[in-house]
């Protein structure tokens, strides 16, 4: 009886090792890729047609931001558009 209950703690110890090994390979796998997944801030990329281009984009360079190196540091000051915050709530 002593023995089988050696053998099923070494079965469980091997499940949670499996499992852990997944969840690990898992995240190896899916981080870099939702890394490398993003935009460059300030790059408009999927821009609107007609009318609406020069809403968002009016120096039509792609951006939003003031320059093409997108936002650095601050997108209310770096912003191509003029605006403001509220700090009053709605």
């Amino acid at each position: 009886m002593k023995r089988f209950g050696t053998n099923m703690v070494k079965t469980l110890q091997k499940l949670v090792f499996l499992q852990v090994l997944l969840v690990a390979v898992f995240y190896l796998i899916m981080a870099p890729s939702a890394a490398f997944g993003q935009a460059k801030p300030g790059l408009i990329y999927k821009p609107a047609e007609g009318q609406g281009q020069s809403i968002l984009n009016p120096s039509g360079d792609g951006y939003v931001s003031l320059t093409t190196a997108g936002f650095q540091y601050n997108d209310t000051d770096e912003s191509e558009i003029p605006f403001f915050s509220s700090d009053t709530p709605v």
